[in-house]
């Protein structure tokens, strides 16, 4: 199975186009948010995480407890991001977990209604 053929990359490039152009989607996923492929790439260093590849595909993330201090940082001004959430129940879903873009933030500055 390649990397595009997985469940979690299907579901980010499907969030990814319901996103705002151009905006940076970061997925929930676990204690994490993480993003992927070119936004992964874009983060990096804005965020001073670590660039990883798996499967050929560059990704990043950062701990949720310091996500909105990142994402209101003067690196990431200029940025609009997506955030995406889990909407289902961890504990009693043993699949795929549905996530939602639930808010959409302009870094540096505010949140923008979605």
């Amino acid at each position: 199975m390649t990397a595009d053929e997985m469940p979690i990359m299907r579901q980010y490039k499907a969030l990814k186009r319901e996103a705002p152009a151009g905006s940076i989607l970061l997925l929930s996923m676990g204690d994490f948010y993480e993003a992927f492929g070119e936004d992964a790439m874009i983060l990096s260093p804005r965020f001073d995480t670590l660039l990883s590849i798996r499967g050929g595909v560059p990704m990043t993330g950062c701990h949720r407890l310091s996500l909105d201090t990142k994402i209101h940082s003067r690196f990431a001004g200029g940025l609009v991001f997506a955030i995406a959430e889990v909407m289902e129940d961890r504990h009693s879903h043993g699949g795929l977990l549905r996530r939602e873009i639930v808010r959409i933030v302009n870094g540096g500055e505010s949140e923008v209604a979605k």
